[in-house]
C-alpha cells in the first residue's frame, strides 16, 4: 500500500452541493449529508428564493459561483472544498446522501481516485417514461460508449453528478466546461491522466420539488462538441490503456447466499403476522417520529443535528461494510 493510499484511510470528506433556487429541497440534502461530511459546502448560483440563507441557517458553508452554470459551480467547489476527498451531490433530492459511504469507499480503500455513482447499475426514475427521457438515456449511452472504446474501460454512466474524487486529482484535471458537460469532462480527463475510475450502484429519484432548468434540446450540441473535443485532445496514457480500470465488483450477489428453506419462509410469515397484529393492537397510539420544521417549512430530524453527527468515514478492516449503523 502506498503512502497516499494509507493517508486516504484517514481522509476527511468534503461534500459539495451546487444549488440554484432549491429552497424546497436543499434542507433535506444538507441534513442527510451532514453525518458524512467533515466540510459541508453549498455553492450557490445567486439564488433568489432564499436557498443560500437557509443553507447558512442549517450550518453549511456557502460560497457563490460566477453565474455561468453548473460547471463553474463545480470548479468553485473544488477550489473551496476543505477535505481530502470531494463528494459532489445534487441539491434536488434526486441523489440519496446515505449512498455517500459507498461512493467514497473505493477511494478510502485505495482502489480508485474517481468514483461515479452509476444510475445504470442502481436504477433511475429520470431516464424512462417519455421521449425526452429516452433521448437523454440514448445520448448518455453513446457518450459513455465512446469513452469506453477510447480508453479501454467498461463504464456504464458518464453523466451522473453524484461522484467522489480525491481532492488533489480533482484539482489536477484543469476543468473548463461551464455547464453540465463538466461531468463527462471529469471522466475523460481522469482516464487520460491515468487515474482509476470505479463505479458503484446508486438509485436516482425524481426531484422532490420544482422543475429542472436543463433542456436537452438546447445543450445537446454542446455535449457532442465537448465529447469529441476531449476524446481527440486527451489520448489514453501510453502503454497503460485499459490497465487502470477496476470494474464494478458485486461483493454480495444474491446467488452467493444460501436459499432459504421452507421452514425459514414459514417462520418469516408467522413473524410478519405477529408484527401486524401488534401494530393493530396499539390503537390510536401516535407512532409518528418527532420532527421539527425549519423557517421554510421543511421537516428535520433533530437527532441529525447532535454534536456527534459529524463522523468521519472509516473503512472496516477486512473489507466489511463501512456504512454508519
Amino acid at each position: 500500500m502506498s503512502s497516499v493510499d494509507r493517508a486516504m484511510r484517514d481522509a476527511t470528506i468534503a461534500v459539495v452541493i451546487p444549488a440554484r433556487n432549491e429552497v424546497e429541497n436543499i434542507g433535506y440534502v444538507i441534513e442527510h449529508a451532514r453525518p458524512y461530511a467533515d466540510d459541508l459546502l453549498v455553492v450557490d448560483g445567486h439564488s433568489t428564493d432564499g436557498t443560500a440563507e437557509l443553507a447558512r441557517d442549517l450550518g453549511a458553508r456557502v460560497v457563490l459561483d460566477n453565474r455561468i452554470g453548473k460547471g463553474d459551480a463545480v470548479r468553485v467547489g473544488i477550489r473551496e472544498a476543505r477535505g481530502d476527498i470531494i463528494v459532489f451531490i445534487d441539491a434536488d433530492c434526486s441523489h440519496n446522501p446515505h449512498d455517500i459511504p459507498a461512493v467514497v469507499e473505493p477511494i478510502l480503500e485505495g482502489r480508485a481516485e474517481h468514483v461515479t455513482a452509476s444510475r445504470m447499475l442502481g436504477g433511475s426514475e429520470e431516464l424512462h417514461g417519455d421521449i425526452g427521457k429516452f433521448v437523454r438515456m440514448v445520448g448518455s449511452d453513446i457518450i459513455t460508449l465512446g469513452i469506453n472504446y477510447r480508453y479501454g474501460v467498461a463504464l456504464t454512466d458518464s453523466q451522473n453528478g453524484f461522484r467522489a474524487l480525491r481532492a488533489d486529482v480533482a484539482r489536477a484535471l484543469d476543468l473548463r466546461e461551464n455547464i453540465t458537460t463538466i461531468e463527462q469532462e471529469m471522466i475523460i480527463k481522469t482516464l487520460a491522466l491515468g487515474y482509476r475510475v470505479v463505479e458503484v450502484p446508486a438509485r436516482e429519484a425524481v426531484r422532490r420539488s420544482g422543475v429542472s432548468s436543463i433542456a436537452v434540446s438546447r445543450v445537446a450540441h454542446r455535449y457532442v462538441y465537448s465529447w469529441l473535443k476531449y476524446l481527440l485532445t486527451h489520448p489514453p496514457p501510453r502503454g497503460r490503456r485499459g490497465r487502470f480500470y477496476q470494474p464494478y465488483e458485486n461483493r454480495h450477489p444474491w446467488w452467493s447466499r444460501p436459499a432459504p428453506t421452507r421452514s425459514e419462509l414459514e417462520f418469516r410469515q408467522r413473524e410478519k403476522g405477529r408484527a401486524g397484529a401488534t401494530e393493530q393492537g396499539r390503537g390510536s397510539e401516535d407512532t409518528t417520529p418527532h420532527v421539527v420544521r425549519d423557517a421554510q417549512g421543511g421537516q428535520r430530524d433533530p437527532a441529525s443535528r447532535s454534536a456527534g453527527s459529524r463522523a468521519r468515514l472509516r473503512v472496516v478492516n477486512g473489507g466489511g461494510d463501512s456504512s454508519p449503523r
